[in-house]
């Protein structure tokens, strides 16, 4: 089935350029003039959109004020949201971060960027709703799975393991998102060696899963592999991931920068850091992290 993206702007100039840029993504594009069309829309059809690309100014309201009340309805807090905007400070793409954007376009717009956002965008979209974990496994099962260095490979596996490992903590769905970062990141960035601008060029000629595969199979990667261990505290489990790569520089993703708001990627430790773990830690040379996951009243 195709995705469907919602794009509001006001602009018919603006309008023709996104329909035009995005028809290689093969999506069901809708529109909306003004937010209270918009708002109507996405209330009448539910979660009906993947994605939303929004215009910061708009005629009958802010942009921003319009994404803060998007986001704090249940309806659509989990709806990705792009950013449209000319005026490119720091404070106003911060404001945007903080508001719940996922990633920002600066116009006018360059085609290729915007759909390497865009398909990055309905990847992580789509990707949420796989991580639901899966319920009911036997609690025995899970528990089975702690102080044991469990392998993965591929981003396949990896996202299988977390989904797994998951089930484990109160709030899975949390910690299924912020547990795939981090063994994602250990696949492609430790493992395969892909630096955060090699991906970004990747994501740009929608040319990064088929490099995965490629480096996947060279030999000097191809016996290597990582492996996630969880262990209990009373009060805690704890999750430790590593690699076999040669590490990386990780504190400058530790947080959101609004440096990254127009790449599509860099942004996987600072949401797995701000969203599913009371503490996140990488060692040096950055190819071992530690995540915590407090367990309610002792569990």
């Amino acid at each position: 089935m195709k995705p469907r993206i919602l794009i509001i702007d006001d602009d018919f100039g603006s309008l023709c350029v996104l329909t035009e840029a995005l028809a290689p993504i093969d999506a069901h594009l809708a529109f909306a003039s003004t937010l209270r069309v918009a708002l109507e829309m996405l209330t009448t059809e539910g979660d009906r959109y993947e994605l939303i690309l929004l215009e910061r100014c708009l005629p009958d309201s802010d942009g921003l004020e319009f994404l803060r009340l998007l986001k704090q309805d249940e309806r659509f807090a989990r709806t990705r949201v792009i950013m449209q905007t000319a005026n490119l400070t720091s404070n106003r793409v911060a404001e945007g971060f903080e508001a719940g954007a996922t990633y920002y376009v600066a116009k006018p717009i360059q085609p290729d960027l915007l759909r390497a956002l865009v398909r990055s965008a309905l990847s992580e979209a789509s990707d949420r709703d796989s991580l639901r974990p899966r319920e009911r496994t036997a609690c025995a099962e899970l528990r089975n799975l702690e102080d044991v260095d469990l392998p993965f490979r591929t981003l396949t596996e990896a996202r299988e393991l977390a989904i797994l490992l998951s089930g484990l903590c109160p709030e899975p769905e949390r910690v299924a998102l912020g547990l795939t970062e981090l063994m994602v990141n250990a696949v492609e960035h430790g493992n395969l060696a892909i630096s955060y601008a090699e991906k970004s060029e990747l994501c740009r000629t929608n040319a990064w899963q088929s490099e995965i595969e490629r480096r996947l199979a060279l030999p000097e990667y191809k016996l290597r592999c990582a492996y996630v261990r969880v262990s209990r505290s009373a009060d805690a489990l704890q999750f430790s991931i590593r690699d076999d790569g040669a590490g990386f520089w990780w504190k400058e993703f530790l947080e959101l920068d609004p440096a990254r708001a127009f790449s599509p990627n860099g942004r996987g430790i600072a949401l797995a850091r701000e969203l599913a773990f009371s503490h996140l830690e990488y060692q040096a040379p950055g190819n071992v992290v530690f995540a915590r996951v407090p367990l309610e009243n002792g569990a």
